[in-house]
């Protein structure tokens, strides 16, 4: 076989063997996700019931982030651990921006209450948090200022914020306390009537982890929130 004739039949099978390659990779960082997932919630990191459940809340997900982003297949076996930290940021804060790409002063979405603190939980297992919460009946709370109380009865919806990137969000807290600021005169509403999928954590502070604040998907109708208090914080 004449040199020329090699070449030609390597080059043909190049395209074929990176689309292996591509898969291979897709597949193992997927399995080592599903590994982490199933360990975090206290599962043997083999564990079929965690698998089958990460593949319903997050495959679609995964896999929009992996065509989106297919540079992450060719990181993942040079730096594999920043590799799964960067996807499961992306994915268990229902965004679709890498945690290394958000502002480095993300956290002044909700200025921070004094019980934040109580909450501090690496954010790759925030939506696991907030799933086993939810199930057990917590549910996210949005405080609103008193004066919009007619308002609010039509509805929430997101409104503008100070990062251009994200102009319209909802932002409340999750299994801790209301952000209620001194001196300001705010209702607590408790969104009973959405789901888990709304919700949506955030991670804030100087370490980056998930402390109780979370995204909304709006909007909420009025239908699905009651009144907690009226009162002066």
């Amino acid at each position: 076989m004449s040199i020329e004739r090699s070449e030609s039949i390597q080059v043909q099978e190049n395209p074929q063997r990176r689309k292996f390659e591509a898969l291979f990779l897709h597949n193992a960082i997927q399995m080592r996700l599903m590994e982490q997932y199933a360990k975090a919630r206290g599962h043997q990191p083999d564990d079929n019931e965690s698998a089958i459940e990460w593949s319903g809340l997050y495959s679609e997900d995964f896999r929009r982030l992996i065509t989106d982003k297919p540079e992450l297949l060719e990181l993942f076996e040079d730096d594999t651990e920043a590799v799964l930290d960067q996807i499961e940021g992306s994915l268990y804060t229902g965004t679709d921006r890498l945690q290394d790409e958000r502002p480095d002063n993300a956290d002044r979405e909700l200025p921070a209450s004094e019980d934040e603190a109580e909450i501090d939980i690496p954010i790759r297992s925030a939506r696991i948090f907030i799933e086993e919460r939810f199930g057990n009946g917590e549910r996210p709370i949005i405080t609103v200022e008193s004066k919009n109380i007619e308002e609010v009865k039509r509805g929430l919806f997101p409104h503008s914020t100070w990062d251009p990137d994200e102009c319209s969000i909802l932002v409340g807290t999750f299994a801790t306390e209301p952000y209620k600021p001194e001196g300001e005169d705010r209702i607590s509403l408790r969104l009973s009537g959405i789901s888990s999928r709304q919700i949506s954590p955030r991670a804030t502070g100087p370490d980056r982890h998930f402390h109780g604040v979370v995204m909304i998907n709006g909007p909420v109708y009025s239908n699905q929130f009651e009144i907690l208090s009226a009162s002066a914080a």
